[in-house]
């Protein structure tokens, strides 16, 4: 077909009616150029299809042997639907590692705050019991400026 002679379904929606020709055609070993012919569409067109069909069928658990009961072993349209369930396959494995490994690195995240937040609180915990109000709140004092000093930078300097 030439650029002037487009198919007449080009771009169209497909019907239930014309999937259920292309993988009848498909099991009856036509040729992808034959089936997008009878279905006035590009072989491009039909290969989308039967991507999204096969896709479609691995989201639903179908396995690539009953898919293919169907087809006899020497159709012509098995090394391309192989190819196909390969890389849908291929596809779903990595989203699933993708989705792991995000999950992996958010406990990771977890564990860090949670080991950062036991220690805030053990120094808390440690400086309340060091420095008491009373002791910073006396008198004006020497002393007590000093510590009130040394308070102040501590806090300064563990809270930037």
């Amino acid at each position: 077909m030439t650029r002037q002679n487009k198919p007449i379904n080009r771009g169209k929606l497909w019907t239930a009616e014309d999937r259920e020709i292309m993988l009848d055609s498909l099991i009856a070993d036509e040729s992808i150029y034959d089936i997008a012919e009878k279905l006035n569409r590009t072989v491009g067109g039909v290969r989308d299809e039967l991507y999204k069909i096969i896709s479609y069928a691995c989201e639903q658990g179908i396995q690539r042997e009953k898919f293919m009961d169907e087809f006899s072993e020497k159709n012509q349209n098995n090394y391309l639907i192989n190819e196909m369930y390969d890389d849908i396959e291929t596809y779903y494995k990595t989203i699933k590692l993708e989705a792991k490994n995000k999950l992996l690195k958010l406990e990771i995240k977890n564990l860090r705050l949670n080991e950062e937040l036991k220690e805030l609180k053990d120094l808390y915990k440690t400086d309340s019991d060091t420095y008491n109000s009373d002791t910073f709140f006396q008198s004006d004092d020497e002393s007590t400026i000093v510590e009130d000093n040394i308070k102040e930078n501590y806090i300064f300097t563990n809270w930037k």
